[in-house]
């Protein structure tokens, strides 16, 4: 697919994409969701470790009404809706 929107794929280490980002080397970078949650497993494992507390939220509604003004453009639009509704519903 990235070949299809003339971009040229460059394989390197995830933990050099934010360097290669900042530097210009690379414009976007894209990952599967198994690398993404692996990577965040990892990364709260780690901190909880070192100490830090993660809240469990249960009830996401009072966060996603206090952020319907920020949403509501992209929920007008019935071309990104949907994609809005699954990334909340997650």
């Amino acid at each position: 697919m990235l070949k299809l929107l003339d971009a040229v794929p460059v394989a390197i280490p995830f933990k050099d994409v934010m360097e290669a980002v900042g530097q210009g080397t690379v414009d976007c970078a894209e990952n599967n969701m198994l690398s993404y949650e692996s990577t965040v497993s990892t990364a709260m494992d780690t901190t909880t470790r070192h100490g830090a507390q993660f809240a469990q939220v249960k009830d996401f509604a009072p966060m996603v009404r206090r952020m319907s003004p920020l949403y509501k453009k992209y929920m007008d639009d019935p071309a990104n809706r949907a994609e809005l509704l699954s990334i909340l519903s997650d």
